[in-house]
Formats: structure tokens, sequence, C-alpha cells
């Protein structure tokens, strides 16, 4: 197994960890504004932190199981997450 596969899949999940903690407040307050009870805003706030995390993970994984992976690829990452360019 590449070594390379677990630490660009951590290196996405951190960046999703990232991304959630800075907006989970916020989205919490506006996701209680729209559903009308904080339950309500905390079982869709936690669905959107799973969404967040998971997919960028998931594309990750998507994007190297191909077998014509460059791994020695200076912009793999970049190309796993923005696609071709």
């Amino acid at each position: 197994m590449n070594m390379q596969f677990p630490l660009i899949l951590a290196a996405s999940g951190s960046g999703a960890a990232l991304v959630f903690a800075i907006l989970r407040k916020p989205l919490f307050r506006v996701v209680v504004d729209l559903c009308g009870t904080a339950d309500r805003g905390r079982s869709w706030t936690l669905y959107t932190v799973i969404m967040l995390v998971l997919s960028p993970m998931l594309a990750v994984s998507f994007a190297t199981s191909s077998e014509a992976v460059q791994w020695g690829d200076p912009l793999f990452v970049a190309r796993c997450t923005l696609g071709p360019f």
C-alpha cells in the first residue's frame, strides 16, 4: 500500500475539520433560526458537519481509486480536490 494515500486522506479530513471548526457556531445559529428549535438545529448541523467531513474524503478516495494515479505528481492533491486543470 502506498503511504501517500493515508496522508492525503488525513490532509483532506483535517481541512474539512478545520472548516467545521470555523463554521460550526455561525451555522448552528442560522439553522436554529431556519428550523425554529434548537433540537432541530442540532440535528441539521450534525448532518451538515458529517457531509462537510465525508465529502472531501470520499472525493479523494474516488480520485485515487483509478489505476492511472500518478503518485509522484506534485499537484496530485490539487487535482484530487479541484479536478483536472
